[in-house]
């Protein structure tokens, strides 16, 4: 669910800006997110800048 959170964000995103703030950090995000789902235990997620 968090997966579909973040995409429905991006594309939201997309319509109103020429660039995603951040963008450079995606990959983070995507990895994050990716362990975050597969965890059976709820986690905090810690994204830095």
């Amino acid at each position: 669910m968090r997966l579909r959170w973040a995409a429905t964000g991006m594309l939201a995103a997309e319509q109103q800006f020429r660039r995603v703030k951040g963008y450079r950090q995606l990959p983070a995000l995507a990895t994050a997110l990716e362990q975050a789902t597969t965890t059976d235990t709820p986690t905090t997620l810690a994204v830095t800048a």
